[in-house]
């Protein structure tokens, strides 16, 4: 669980998709932000058609981790596309073998991905298809680790974007802040994620240090950080509503 705003859309028209990325280029460069242009590059997708995806990928900090970088790419047809999900739908046997990986705390399979068995099934899937699966237009970008000001300013910028290049673009953000413009619960909820996060690092920290029992298990390890994140609770900032 973090922080995060997510977003997808689909532009007013596919030839506005080099504008938004020369934009965005332009806007890196003046606040001095790393920026990544990837594409045009087609994916062959295990079933469906030939996506072709062109993007750009903004780096706020550089200290905030790979999960907080901004992202805008786009199919062929003006959607936002995610990249990684197209790149690992290309690989059949990747997907075989995730479908094959079981969960340490269920023993179920981990993954449940549909994949159509033949050549016939694989030729029905058309974009349409795809585009109704949420994993392949969504974009997302932690904002924990980047703070209340930055996570302010994406969402100035996706307001931005949607009403000057957008003709729907759909934005959730789990601090409430996009729909309410609350400040302070947003500063709130990213100093409680902050506090969880250091003391889920000093649980980890204090695990590695001490020899557990041969025959521990996963699920033990996280029976034990659950009760530790209990004792911590109480001393949070602002107790989380409801508890969890």
């Amino acid at each position: 669980m973090s922080i995060s705003l997510t977003y997808k859309g689909r532009l007013k028209t596919p030839e506005l998709i080099e504008p938004i990325i020369a934009e965005l280029r332009d806007l890196a460069e003046e606040h001095g932000w790393k920026h990544e242009l990837s594409g045009p590059k087609e994916f062959a997708l295990v079933y469906g058609p030939v996506a072709i995806a062109r993007g750009i990928h903004l780096t706020l900090d550089p200290q905030a981790g790979m999960f907080a970088k901004f992202s805008m790419a786009f199919a062929q047809d003006g959607h936002t596309i995610n990249e990684i999900m197209l790149s690992l739908y290309s690989n059949e046997k990747k997907l075989r073998e995730m479908n094959e990986m079981v969960s340490p705390l269920t023993d179920e399979p981990q993954f449940r991905i549909q994949i159509p068995e033949t050549e016939e099934e694989k030729k029905k899937v058309t974009w349409a298809d795809i585009l109704k699966s949420e994993i392949f237009p969504i974009h997302s970008v932690d904002t924990d680790n980047l703070g209340a000001e930055k996570h302010i300013l994406l969402c100035k910028l996706l307001r931005y974007l949607g009403k000057k290049y957008f003709a729907q673009l759909d934005v959730h953000d789990n601090s409430g802040y996009w729909e309410t413009g609350n400040v302070g619960k947003l500063i709130e909820e990213i100093r409680i994620m902050n506090y969880f996060y250091g003391h889920i690092g000093k649980f980890f920290n204090h695990a590695a240090a001490i020899s557990l029992p041969p025959n521990a298990t996963l699920k033990d390890l996280l029976a034990d950080l659950t009760a530790y994140l209990a004792a911590v609770y109480d001393k949070a900032p602002h107790k989380p509503s409801p508890k969890s």
